[in-house]
């Protein structure tokens, strides 16, 4: 089962800027000491990160991607741009674009059925899918209604 942890763009942004400051290159538990954030809540920033190639992780080292040197220069509305364009290029969101040009929204009970048939853990994706859809403009969701709409401007 494919798995995309949840954790705020924000925290992944957060974490690169970290590493950078490090020269690129940190140890985890240089991390852990420097944040007190325990190994268990860093985990799911770093694999956000990893499934966005941004960083690399090497035995108990993170290590920035030269993507991510480039964001780290960029201005924060190119950055929310550089992230969108890489979030649009991960298959389940490319699957749910597409059911919502066909649909026109999509009710959360049928979200949790898209990530069940993408073989994706429901209870850790759906959060993460909502958060990093909106962050990225790709769609807009409703939280009284419980839909995922087109992103309007």
């Amino acid at each position: 089962m494919y798995r995309i942890p949840f954790a705020d763009i924000i925290e992944v942004i957060g974490l690169l800027e970290l590493v950078n400051d490090y020269a690129g290159e940190a140890p985890l538990d240089e991390i852990h000491n420097y944040t007190g954030i325990e190994f268990d809540e860093l985990k799911p920033v770093v694999e956000s990160a990893k499934i966005l190639g941004l960083i690399e992780l090497k035995g108990q080292k993170l290590r920035l991607t030269d993507i991510a040197k480039k964001l780290l220069n960029m201005d924060p509305e190119e950055r929310k741009a550089f992230i969108a364009s890489k979030i649009r290029q991960l298959p389940i969101f490319k699957k749910i674009v597409e059911e919502l040009e066909k649909r026109g929204s999509i009710a959360h009970a049928d979200l949790e059925k898209i990530l069940e048939e993408q073989t994706y853990d429901v209870d850790d994706a759906l959060k993460s899918v909502i958060s990093w859809g909106t962050y990225a403009m790709i769609f807009d969701y409703d939280h009284n209604d419980g839909k995922v709409l087109p992103w309007r401007d």
